[in-house]
């Protein structure tokens, strides 16, 4: 024999003493139940998997919904503010047409807007 039909050979034997040794673990799960055990544990893991993957899924939806709330209000008070200043300069206007001295309003105010 040449040297490439014993690596050969020894690589077939190999394969064949994997084969057997996988499949005489397959019989020992299949006997002992460890094999329904581990197909269970399994289904368990996906399901537990999912949970938690609907649980993120619920957390982003508020978290979304949370900012948009946020970015609604912050709207709405910035346009009253808006409004707020228009209103407050128009009586300042009207105040000082009517002869209110200018020093006797009180200072504008600031904002953070």
């Amino acid at each position: 024999m040449e040297v490439m039909e014993i690596i050969t050979a020894l690589g077939g034997g190999t394969f064949i003493i994997a084969a057997i040794t996988m499949l005489g673990q397959g019989i020992r799960k299949a006997w002992t139940g460890q094999f329904r055990r581990e197909r269970e544990a399994v289904r368990d893991m996906r399901q537990r998997r999912d949970e938690v993957l609907d649980r993120l899924k619920a957390a982003e939806t508020r978290r979304e919904e949370a900012e948009e709330l946020a970015r609604t209000e912050r709207i709405r008070a910035d346009r009253r503010v808006r409004i707020l200043s228009e209103y407050a300069s128009e009586l300042r206007r009207f105040c000082i047409n009517h002869g209110t001295p200018i020093g006797d309003l009180p200072p504008w105010p600031k904002t953070d807007r």
